[in-house]
């Protein structure tokens, strides 16, 4: 009876239904502490922490974590070991803990290579490529994503293979291979479509929508994030909502509705402080910069971007950083303020100089814009 209601909460969840997920996971778990099974407890244990884990109720994510794992060596579960230390792995990728990431993402790869389970090692490679993405080492994130999307398609498995199309979509649209990007995308949503895969799918329209932005398309970005949002509300998906919200507060921006824009970034900056999402809170506030100094008030366009950098910095976002840095110098010249423009320009350049990030493009527009406040 247990082990039918955890099986029927895994049908929610892989619909986005994380109340119903817990709902039955909970009752599985009352079942089994009822009868002292310890076989089904730890899984139990894992499926609640997932839940908390969505609500980014990460204290009760990890105790629950926790448990599941204690019992899980006790009795010998190496599978559910590995699904575990992957789930840890991916509460500290929210908080921003990326090392510790790493270290748990690995522990369960090595397992499933131990198992020899498939589906698992697709998983905590790409995990892995997330984390080096983060750390803006796309060469190795690449590495891990073609990785990933090799054992897809050797496994033959649809879902796997979409997440790693998605995966290398996301990562071409950072480095601006808007082309290569929108490839992956559209191979991914028209095999997506087919499965009527919902929760891929408001991964897959929000994508498109952040590369046509990027290109200066505005409709068709708002035309991929209608259908995006449209989902989203449909499945009960906030943290899709929340990134729905930040893109269309830059769409109204550009488009001159300020204050609509400010309303949809704050709505989505409320929603990142409830899941304690450090990083969408930063890129929220870099956007309320950018709307305050197209509304020509500068000193609080310094004050959200000023936020936004401390955030940068405690995540170690190095390109991050020096967009903020430059985007806070735009704005000390505008008060007329040459020398802390000036200062803000140079500080930026150390992250060139250092070679901690690589961008010719952006290193000759700062050098450009310090010789224009010189």
């Amino acid at each position: 009876m247990g082990t039918t209601l955890l099986y029927f909460g895994k049908l929610y969840e892989i619909n986005g239904d994380h109340k119903n997920y817990f709902l039955y996971a909970n009752k599985a778990f009352t079942i089994f502490k009822k009868i002292n099974f310890l076989n089904g407890l730890h899984l139990c244990y894992n499926s609640m922490g997932v839940v908390y884990l969505t609500q980014h109720l990460f204290d009760l994510a990890l105790s629950h974590f926790q448990e599941g794992l204690i019992l899980a060596k006790k009795i010998g579960d190496d599978a559910a070991k590995a699904a575990i230390f992957n789930n840890i792995g991916n509460l500290h990728k929210m908080k921003g803990e990326y090392d510790s990431a790493i270290r748990f993402y690995t522990d369960a790869l090595l397992i499933d290579e131990k198992l020899h389970v498939i589906v698992g090692m697709i998983n905590r490679i790409r995990n892995i490529g997330h984390i080096q993405e983060l750390k803006t080492r796309y060469d190795l994130a690449r590495d891990f994503y073609r990785k990933s999307l090799i054992k897809s398609k050797e496994l033959e498995n649809p879902r796997e293979i979409d997440q790693s199309l998605i995966a290398l979509g996301v990562l071409d649209y950072k480095e601006k291979k808007y082309n290569d990007a929108l490839k992956n995308l559209v191979r991914a949503k028209l095999n997506s479509e087919k499965r009527k895969d919902w929760i891929v799918l408001t991964t897959i329209y929000y994508n498109i929508a952040l590369v046509y932005f990027d290109q200066g398309k505005i409709d068709d970005s708002c035309y991929e994030l209608k259908k995006a949002f449209k989902l989203n509300r449909k499945i009960k998906l906030r943290d899709g909502i929340m990134h729905n919200k930040l893109l269309y507060g830059k769409i109204l921006n550009k488009r001159g509705n300020f204050r609509v824009a400010l309303t949809q970034l704050e709505e989505s900056y409320q929603l990142s402080q409830e899941f304690q999402d450090l990083r969408h809170q930063g890129f929220t506030l870099q956007a309320m910069g950018l709307v305050r100094k197209n509304m020509g008030e500068y000193n609080l366009a310094i004050d959200k971007f000023m936020k936004a950098l401390k955030i940068a910095e405690d995540l170690e976002d190095f390109y991050g950083q020096v967009v903020l840095l430059r985007n806070i110098a735009l704005c000390h010249a505008k008060n007329d303020n040459k020398s802390s423009a000036k200062s803000s320009l140079n500080r930026a350049l150390e992250f060139f100089k250092l070679r901690k990030i690589v961008d010719p493009t952006l290193e000759a527009i700062i050098r450009n814009n310090l010789k224009k406040f010189s």
